[in-house]
């Protein structure tokens, strides 16, 4: 088995969204999170709180 590991950056968010890819199931299929920026850290730390995806969506493009 490997380990999971997933470096988060506000490119590779948008990346992700602008492929119709769920936000939520990157960040949970993750074993380790390296974050890249304090806006990634900050999106996930909103997809902690249970935020809408829409504001997540919101505060990437915000960002960029």
């Amino acid at each position: 088995m490997g380990f999971n590991k997933r470096y988060v950056s506000v490119e590779t968010l948008s990346h992700i969204i602008e492929n119709e890819n769920d936000l939520i199931r990157y960040f949970k299929n993750a074993d380790a999170l390296i974050f890249i920026d304090d806006i990634s850290r900050e999106v996930y730390n909103l997809v902690v709180e249970k935020k809408s995806y829409k504001h997540l969506i919101k505060k990437i493009k915000t960002n960029e």
